[in-house]
């Protein structure tokens, strides 16, 4: 199917066009302080700072799970992840939670122009943090989701549509990252 816009400028205005509903960095930052502010007390939902990027806009940790006084959550490192991690993770000296339970990795926005997988994310996170629906219930009673809302926030923040500040498409890197470039790896 073929869509054909046509569109007359006058010198007067800006005008933006998008091939998808935009979620900016900054929506991204506005909607998780919403978020967090409005979580119900049954829920453990902690965000923290996992990295800086390139050009230092903070990536986000989000850890999600059931929050109840005879759970046993502890502050310090994942023994899952301690071997892994680099000097530029949780530069605030915070770790993820200990938990024996299976964990969820959520990653979203490592291309910069998909924002419909943050409109996705948005609809998911609201239905683990604020639902009482006994299916949210159950997940977080059952899982440790951890959620990275933006990978790349430096590719959003520029409007890239596939790529990092590098011009590198994050997707194709997974096994050979620069530790200079791709800070969250």
């Amino acid at each position: 199917m073929e869509v054909q816009i046509e569109y007359t400028f006058s010198n007067e205005e800006n005008v933006y066009f998008a091939i998808s509903i935009p979620f900016s960095y900054l929506d991204c930052h506005d909607y998780l302080l919403q978020l967090q502010q409005n979580t119900r007390p049954d829920v453990y939902f902690n965000k923290e700072v996992l990295t800086y990027s390139a050009n230092q806009l903070v990536v986000n940790l989000l850890t999600i799970t059931y929050n109840h006084p005879m759970n046993e959550l502890a502050p310090g490192s994942c023994s899952i992840f301690e071997e892994k991690l680099h000097e530029n993770m949780f530069p605030d000296g915070n770790r993820p939670i200990k938990i024996n339970k299976p964990v969820v990795l959520i990653l979203c926005r490592v291309h910069p122009g998909e924002t419909s997988a943050s409109h996705a994310l948005v609809g998911m996170l609201n239905f683990l943090c604020v639902s009482d629906d006994p299916r949210a219930y159950l997940l977080r009673r059952l899982f440790l989701f951890m959620v990275v809302p933006m990978v790349n926030p430096d590719g959003v923040y520029e409007g890239n549509y596939r790529m990092d500040t590098f011009s590198t498409n994050l997707n194709r890197i997974y096994n050979n990252p620069s530790a200079e470039e791709q800070y969250t790896f």
